[in-house]
């Protein structure tokens, strides 16, 4: 998966090169004009440009070039050279990007260091037994109606005193279901996914995306976590303010302790929000699973984001879009990924054939199966090899591996 870098710099010696960050969700409209007004970029460059006239970036730049091999530091980079010299000099612009993730995991050395937790075993078998009164999705709590009798009522875990995936609009509109399957996915319906996030940068970039899992709490990747994060809820067309949006700061990240930068291994992370989110039509908290919880070869789940539509795209989508993927079985994935090992805490999900598949832009976001009728959160999205390439399959963190981790960490910190 690929995503924004969080820098810019300016650096012009003769001939001017101007750097920037690829973001690859900028509407390719909005990007003519904003580098060349006049004066061109910096007010210390000569040019012909007449002051507050507007010069489209197409029509004075030759084509963007291929991007660049991956790099040790796991960066891309293209350029553009100026043919107008009267309206740009002599001008270079560059761009850089962070590369997909699998395609810079090799270029790094696996390291086994693991955080070892210091709490002795009666304090840890304390804990568990607190979290598992509060948190065991199967017990059930007696209550006595006034008539005497003994009822069993479901118990409402920590991170849910409230109904969890269930999408207050698809419920109205339930053929909003059918016919996932189209290539490469298609526009989900406004509303119908109220637990997907978007993750924004500093600058308020959407890059990731990630999963509410409580007002408070949401659950993404670890590769997509930065200094500073916002959530957004209740999003669809990011380029249109909907009325529906709630944003929050990100006050806390708490990474998997055995996560491996080199190697992507346990890529999930709680992020704990500033102010909860109210729950409305377009906003509601997933499900979390069991940690018993599989899923069979061949069965289906969902995925979400507002990533490429295709591998050579240079944007993302506007809109949030979704497709049906089916869970292939961890030896046949294997053989797709040769030497990078698939373990059991990963769910690998796509077609063989390709077409279908996560790209750029939607790390974080969940892969989700409908259990019981409710939505339930199984996969964060990690990585891929390419986005719907044949014979490669899409790689999502297993969220029944990690929920007690998950329990633990929300049990502690709320």
């Amino acid at each position: 998966m690929s995503f924004c870098l969080l820098f810019s710099e300016v650096n012009r010696p003769k001939p001017a090169v101007l750097y920037r960050t690829h973001n690859s969700s900028r509407d390719p409209k909005q990007n003519l004009n904003y580098l060349y007004v006049s004066p061109v970029a910096n007010p210390g460059v000569r040019g012909k440009v007449q002051k507050n006239s507007t010069v489209e970036e197409e029509d004075v730049f030759s084509p963007w070039s291929r991007w660049s091999r991956c790099s040790r530091r796991c960066t891309q980079k293209r350029t553009r050279r100026c043919v107008q010299p009267t309206a740009c000099d002599r001008d270079v612009v560059r761009e850089k990007r962070v590369c997909k993730i699998a395609r810079c995991l090799f270029f790094r050395k696996t390291t086994n260091g693991k955080n070892v937790s210091a709490e002795t075993d009666e304090s840890r078998k304390q804990n568990e037994s607190q979290e598992d009164e509060l948190w065991n999705l199967n017990r059930v709590q007696r209550r006595r109606h006034k008539s005497g009798v003994d009822t069993e009522t479901p118990k409402i875990h920590l991170l849910n005193r409230f109904k969890c995936g269930v999408s207050p609009v698809a419920e109205r509109t339930p053929e909003i279901w059918k016919n996932l399957r189209i290539i490469g996915g298609r526009e989900a319906q406004k509303g119908s996914w109220p637990w997907q996030l978007a993750l924004l940068n500093r600058y308020r970039e959407p890059f990731c995306g990630a999963t509410l899992i409580a007002p408070k709490w949401a659950l993404t990747a670890a590769h997509c976590l930065r200094r500073k994060l916002i959530v957004r809820s209740g999003e669809h067309n990011l380029m249109t303010i909907e009325g529906s949006e709630q944003e929050s700061l990100v006050v806390e990240q708490h990474v998997h302790p055995d996560y491996d930068e080199a190697t992507v291994h346990n890529d999930i992370a709680l992020l704990k929000l500033r102010k909860p989110f109210i729950f409305d039509n377009h906003t509601q908290a997933a499900c979390l699973p069991q940690q018993q919880d599989s899923l069979d070869a061949d069965s289906r789940g969902i995925i979400l984001g507002w990533g490429k539509h295709k591998s050579t795209a240079i944007y993302g989508t506007d809109d949030l879009h979704q497709a049906e993927v089916p869970i292939v079985d961890p030896e046949e994935c294997q053989k797709s990924y040769d030497t990078y090992p698939i373990t059991q805490t990963v769910i690998c999900a796509g077609y063989k054939q390709g077409r279908i598949d996560s790209c750029a832009g939607d790390s974080g976001g969940p892969l989700l199966v409908q259990k019981n009728g409710r939505w339930t959160l199984f996969g964060v999205t990690s990585f891929g090899d390419g986005c719907g390439e044949k014979g490669k399959y899409g790689i999502y963190s297993s969220v029944p591996k990690y929920v007690k981790w998950i329990r633990k960490v929300v049990f502690k910190h709320s």
